[in-house]
Parts: structure tokens; C-alpha cells; sequence
């Protein structure tokens, strides 16, 4: 191969790489992105900062903040797919700082998030991952850390997420088959909630100091609800000083029962009770738990056809 050969060669792949790299742009507030950028400054905004408006766009934030008022989004997408937001930098003051709608393969990765409301919300969304971001409210009254929620919703990732002081810490709402795996969340109301749920994987997550660990419950939002979480599987979790109950299968005053959902591997300690199936929750499989130091019962079992098989509690039995 001749040297100009070779020259030419070089060149074109430099230029392909060049291509390939979201470019360093000034974007103003208010833009609809239809191409990926990399910030190159901070942005204060009056309203929503960025809307992302085309399959493929990624913003990075490249250590840059985006900040607004408290009652609109930060950056949001609706109905495209692929939308990447990337790390490290910070979304702040937004009522939520990320909201993706619609559309699947969307990644938001190592992003500081202070909410208003809820910091990043997936909404009928698929096969998505939030992943190595933090999440603090920006008001004492924020709602969800991580939402995500929609009937549509499925086949979703939220992984190795820090959310601290929520109501929710992470929340899936309607959603099937998402999973919830390896977060640390502390000091929320509850620390991850499934409401009217189906078919979920909750799976080593590190629960501290939250009112509810996980909490299981009907879909909150229909009068009357009609939505129930069923078959859901809560995996090897580490679930320590939750003032009410380290997992909670819920009653709720619609008479609607909470079917085949599994409890196993977990370790709770502190709070009042470990594990408690109240008196809707049916056929919940408890097994190989280990529970102790709680005030009123390590497992409390008010439910219907329960199965209880090798867990550990301390002190008494379980």
C-alpha cells in the first residue's frame, strides 16, 4: 500500500471520528435539539432549557449546570427514541429535571438532579436505563427520586441510583417487567414503591433509614383503583432501620388482593417489622430472609395462603 494510500486512509477515519462526536455548541434555553451536543457553558433558564426533538440526540453535560424555575421541565423528550442526557453535570430547581415520554432505548447516566417534583420520570417508555445518577429534592415536599410510570412502560433499567429525602424514592407505576437493581436510597418516605406493578424485579438495593422499604400497593391513582401489583420478585436487598416495615405487601380499602408476589434473600433489620403481608396480600412467597431487631414482629403475616420456608429471625423465630 502506497504512503498517499495509507494518508488518505488516516484522513477519512479521522474525519469519521470527527463526525461521530456530539459537537462543543452554545445552546440557548428554549432550543429543540436535533442533533447531539456538548454544553459549553452553564445554562439559567426562565422556562424549559432544552427539548430534545429527534431520534438519536445526545446532550452532554460535560460537567455544566442547567438550572430553572420550579414549576416546568428541564430537559425533555416526547415521543423520539435513543435520547441520551450524560454526565457528570447537574440539572437544578426544575419541577423535574429530566422527563422522557414515548419511545425506548433512552439512556440518562451519571446526571445530579434537584427536583421540584420528581427528578427523572420515564413515562410510557421502553427498554430504557437510568443509571449512576443522584437525585436530591429541591422543596421538603418533592415526590418521586425516579418514577417510572405509564401502562406502557416496560423492559426498564434503574440501576446503581443515589435518592435521598423523596417520598418515593423510586418509583414504578403501571410498569411490567422493569427492574430496580443495586440503588442506594435513603431517608425517603418509602424507598422503592410498585404500585399496581406486574411482573418486577427488585433486586440488591441498599435501603436505609426510610419510613417503608419496599412497598407494594394498588396503583394509586384511579377512584377506585383498579390496578393491583402482582408477581413481583424482591431479591437480596439490604433493607436496615425502615420506621415502619422493612417490605410491606399493603392492604388497601378497595378489597383488591395483591397475588404472587416473592420475597427472598433479603436482610432487614430495625423498625417495627420486617417483613408484613397485610391482610389483600395472596399467595406472597417469604423465603430464606434473614430479619431482626424489630420493635413489633420480624414477619408479620395477616395474608392469604402465605408461604413461609426457611427464613432466620432474631430474636425468637419467625
Amino acid at each position: 500500500m502506497t504512503i498517499h494510500r495509507l494518508v488518505v486512509l488516516a484522513t477519512l477515519a479521522a474525519l469519521a471520528s470527527l463526525a461521530a462526536a456530539a459537537p462543543a455548541a452554545a445552546v440557548s434555553c428554549g432550543d429543540t435539539l436535533l442533533a447531539s451536543v456538548t454544553l459549553t457553558e452553564e445554562l439559567v433558564c426562565g422556562g424549559v432549557a432544552l427539548f430534545i426533538g429527534a431520534d438519536d440526540v445526545t446532550i452532554d453535560l460535560a460537567g455544566h449546570s442547567i438550572s430553572g424555575p420550579p414549576e416546568t421541565f428541564g430537559i425533555a423528550g416526547f415521543g423520539v427514541d435513543r435520547a441520551t442526557v450524560l454526565g457528570p453535570g447537574s440539572v437544578l430547581g426544575f419541577a423535574i429535571p429530566v422527563y422522557l415520554e414515548g419511545g425506548s432505548g433512552h439512556l440518562v447516566r451519571g446526571v445530579f438532579a434537584a427536583a421540584t417534583l420528581q427528578a427523572f420520570v420515564l413515562r410510557d417508555v421502553t427498554d430504557s436505563t437510568i443509571q449512576g445518577n443522584t437525585a436530591r429534592p429541591a422543596v421538603a415536599d418533592a415526590n418521586v427520586g425516579v418514577w417510572v410510570t405509564g401502562a406502557a412502560s416496560s423492559d426498564n433499567r434503574i440501576v446503581y441510583n443515589d435518592v435521598e429525602g423523596y417520598g418515593n424514592g423510586i418509583g414504578v407505576t403501571e410498569g411490567r417487567r422493569n427492574t430496580v437493581a443495586d440503588n442506594f436510597l435513603r431517608a425517603n418516605l418509602s424507598g422503592i414503591a410498585l404500585q399496581g406493578a406486574v411482573n418486577n424485579l427488585v433486586r440488591q438495593n441498599t435501603l436505609i433509614g426510610n419510613g417503608r422499604g419496599i412497598w407494594v400497593t394498588v396503583f394509586p391513582f384511579d377512584r377506585p383503583p383498579r390496578r393491583r401489583s402482582n408477581r413481583n420478585r424482591i431479591l437480596g436487598n439490604r433493607i436496615f432501620d425502615s420506621d415502619e416495615s422493612g417490605v410491606l405487601i399493603d392492604w388497601n380499602p378497595f378489597g383488591l388482593d395483591l397475588r404472587d408476589n416473592l420475597v427472598r434473600g433479603n436482610v432487614v433489620r430495625g423498625g417495627e417489622r420486617g417483613v408484613w403481608i397485610r391482610e389483600l396480600g395472596r399467595r406472597t412467597t417469604v423465603e430464606s430472609n434473614v430479619v431482626f431487631d424489630q420493635s413489633v414482629a420480624a414477619i408479620d403475616d395477616d395474608g392469604i395462603d402465605t408461604v413461609l420456608t426457611a427464613n432466620v429471625c432474631w430474636p425468637g423465630s419467625c
